[in-house]
């Protein structure tokens, strides 16, 4: 029989940064992080980035899956784990 198992991972880094010019970070108006990088705008119109250089070479969590669903071959789904 064949299968199809779709697994959901978790992978994560951690950064140190100073965003230079503020002291609460309440100050900044909106933030998003993108391909390793800090994005915010303290003005709701001027953005600026921070890289965060994440050094991290096997982030991703392959013991301990979030989820994993098992599919048949009609895409028809057969068992769903939660982790």
């Amino acid at each position: 029989m064949k299968i199809k198992v779709n697994t959901t991972l978790f992978a994560g880094t951690s950064s140190d940064i100073e965003i230079e010019g503020i002291k609460d970070f309440s100050e900044v108006k909106e933030w998003f992080v993108k391909w390793d990088t800090f994005h915010y705008t303290l003005d709701e119109e001027n953005w600026k980035e921070i890289e965060l250089n994440s050094e991290s070479t096997d982030c991703i969590d392959w013991k301990r899956p979030l989820s994993v669903e098992i599919f048949d071959e009609k895409n028809e789904k057969l068992a769903k784990d939660e982790g």
